[in-house]
């Protein structure tokens, strides 16, 4: 493919429809390794394992990508799925922690979350394909601001206190005029 966005897309497509969000790891506390090939030859992985073969397939393909590490907002933590048990006995575990990718296109720094697009039910998703960086502060805080990729960046207060929009609002144009 000629089109480096529709190489990414590729990419971004394979891991959505080839893996499974592995939800053992939240009900049982075990999580196996998340590296890409393990995550190849599985089909199952949390986050960082989505995160981490895309990255590598998309360095495969001689993209620049990188892996970011940050958190989602609390309200989007999967704390529901986790047993109480588990909950209770990793009391100091951070459940908001996440993983996506930043990948150069064309000169341009674009975010990809294939965990947020998980073909779940069957149903294929592209939210988090190369969402506008406005959009992905309203649910994904990086641990290193540059990866927020805007020209003033956000504080975690601003960040957990800002409204919660979904990639919708903005793929159809529409601008927030005040909370």
């Amino acid at each position: 493919e000629s089109d480096p966005y529709l190489r990414i897309k590729a990419i971004h497509d394979y891991v959505t429809n080839r893996v499974e969000y592995d939800l053992d790891v939240l009900t049982t506390g075990y999580r196996p390794k998340q590296d890409a090939q393990t995550v190849f030859k599985t089909h199952q992985a949390v986050c960082e394992g989505y995160a981490k073969l895309f990255q590598a397939l998309a360095k495969a393909m001689g993209e620049e990508v990188v892996y970011v590490r940050g958190r989602v907002r609390e309200e989007f933590a999967p704390v529901d799925l986790i047993p109480f048990h588990l909950r209770a006995g990793t009391s100091k575990h951070d459940w908001t922690l996440h993983a996506w990718n930043a990948v150069k296109i064309d000169g341009s720094w674009q975010l990809v979350d294939t965990t947020w697009d998980d073909n779940k039910q069957n149903k294929y998703s592209a939210d988090y394909l190369m969402l506008p960086p406005q959009a992905m502060i309203v649910s994904h805080f990086p641990h290193l601001s540059a990866w927020q990729l805007l020209a003033q960046p956000k504080n975690r207060k601003d960040f957990e206190n800002s409204p919660i929009l979904e990639p919708q609002f903005f793929a159809q144009g529409l601008t927030l005029i005040t909370p």
